[in-house]
């Protein structure tokens, strides 16, 4: 009876402490989160305005046509002479634009200019067209001070919803992630000159081209894909600074291309008596480190007397962007490591190239053709980029008829060297006027064949 009266002592008074100690936590917690939301709410107030919805009529080509077809995604306006930030495979092959503005305007916009290596596109609104004070900029943060952790919020137009917003964390800094590059809708290749800055905040189809923003209401990262409910990636806002500002200047973003693929040294810790660098893991045939004399295997320890650090595969995209930043057709050092002793070799930089190459539809030919780059040409083997490489066909096409191929790479019409796409083009528009048979030299892997193509079948 003791020992039962005294427990039912013990559990009375446990139970008065309760009844004041949750009472005390919950106050506590809901006034930290109130305080956190109201810091959310005011960053999110600061971006939105600044949020776009970009509707785009994109050109295309698939079944040997031309096509179109309407496509839409975020942007975010950056200054007052109205400059729209958004991704390269929301705007780059868009023939017309539609921006809606925070008030619901709707604004027309041209391309200045993009970049496929790192997803960025560059917008001009037409200011003309702009009624009343509505332009509201966004303030760009430094994402180079983003910690694991960190709360940050993304907006954007997922499914045509206007300015929804998904709150996360950092769940990566950008210099521990990468990536193997993607193939963007377009074919080109993305993701080799930066590491995206991973967070769970939930991205979906329409957030691209949108806002990861920090409590401060600064953008920090530049929405470019996700995989809903479990991890969305963005460009670091300081890369996007950085491509804006060279489109901007000239219309471009230049990069040098020295022609070698990495892999970092903690593969080849067993084989190789090194701690320092990146092994150079591949060098294509013919290109400035290929004339250089370096060599597969060769350890990278500087470039231009800057260190090259390659322990891990996070530290990949840093190198590619330290050779891209060189000016391009300049002569550098690079400082090497291979059995066992270091040496230097001067390269000459050639302008690094679009993945891969414009498109054009041969409309009487029925057939889409594709100016061809170094890119295409390397991966083939090929000793040059002459000649345009042929894509879809049309069931019925002459193209088709003649025995043309995907894949082939036209190198003559009549005799007539094609040098690129453009060269080809003025080919085929004389050839318009006059419609007569055509002796095509075609490369098929490597077999040089010849095609006769008539279109009056």
């Amino acid at each position: 009876m003791r020992n039962f009266s005294s427990l039912k002592k013990v559990l009375l008074i446990a139970l008065f402490f309760s009844l004041f100690i949750p009472a005390y936590s919950q106050d506590t917690n809901g006034k930290d989160r109130d305080e956190h939301d109201a810091t959310t709410v005011s960053a999110i107030e600061k971006v939105k305005k600044s949020v776009v919805a970009i509707y785009a009529v994109i050109q295309g080509f698939e079944s040997g046509k031309e096509s179109k077809s309407k496509s839409g995604g975020s942007g975010f306006i950056i200054d007052h002479e109205g400059h729209v930030v958004t991704n390269y495979h929301v705007a780059a092959n868009a023939t017309k634009f539609k921006v809606k503005l925070w008030d619901q305007q709707e604004i027309g916009a041209t391309l200045i200019g993009s970049d496929s290596w790192t997803d960025v596109a560059l917008l001009q609104l037409n200011m003309d067209e702009i009624k009343g004070t509505s332009l509201t900029w966004a303030s760009l943060g430094d994402s180079d001070k983003v910690v694991q952790g960190e709360s940050v919020v993304a907006i954007g137009m997922p499914a045509g919803l206007e300015r929804t917003v998904t709150k996360g964390i950092i769940s990566s800094q950008a210099h521990d992630r990468t990536f193997r590059p993607l193939i963007l809708p377009d074919g080109q290749l993305n993701g080799k000159y930066y590491s995206p800055i991973q967070t769970d905040a939930a991205l979906y189809g329409g957030n691209s081209g949108g806002p990861l923003c920090n409590l401060k209401g600064e953008i920090i990262g530049l929405n470019n894909s996700g995989i809903a409910h479990v991890a969305g990636f963005a460009i670091p806002i300081n890369d996007v600074k950085d491509a804006v500002s060279k489109i901007l200047k000239t219309g471009e973003v230049a990069r040098s291309y020295a022609g070698v693929e990495f892999q970092p040294l903690n593969d080849f810790e067993s084989l190789i008596d090194i701690n320092k660098g990146i092994v150079i893991s591949h060098v294509y045939k013919s290109s400035p480190a290929d004339e250089a004399g370096i060599k597969t295997g060769d350890v990278l320890l500087k470039v231009a007397d800057k260190e090259v650090k390659g322990d891990t595969s996070s530290n990949i995209p840093a190198v590619h962007k330290l050779i891209g930043n060189l000016e391009v057709n300049g002569e550098y050092q690079f400082t090497l490591w291979r059995d066992g002793k270091e040496f230097s070799t001067n390269v000459k930089t050639t302008k690094l190239q679009p993945y891969t190459g414009i498109s054009f539809e041969v409309s009487e030919w029925g057939c889409i053709v594709r100016g061809m780059t170094l890119h295409m040409s390397l991966k083939r083997n090929l000793k040059s980029v002459l000649g345009v490489i042929v894509g879809s066909l049309t069931d019925t096409s002459p193209a088709k008829k003649s025995g043309l191929e995907f894949g082939d790479i036209i190198t003559k019409v009549n005799e007539k060297e094609i040098d690129n796409l453009e060269n080809f083009k003025e080919i085929y528009k004389n050839w318009l006027g006059k419609k007569e048979k055509i002796l095509l030299t075609v490369l098929r892997g490597k077999a040089v064949k010849l095609v006769i193509l008539d279109s009056s079948k």
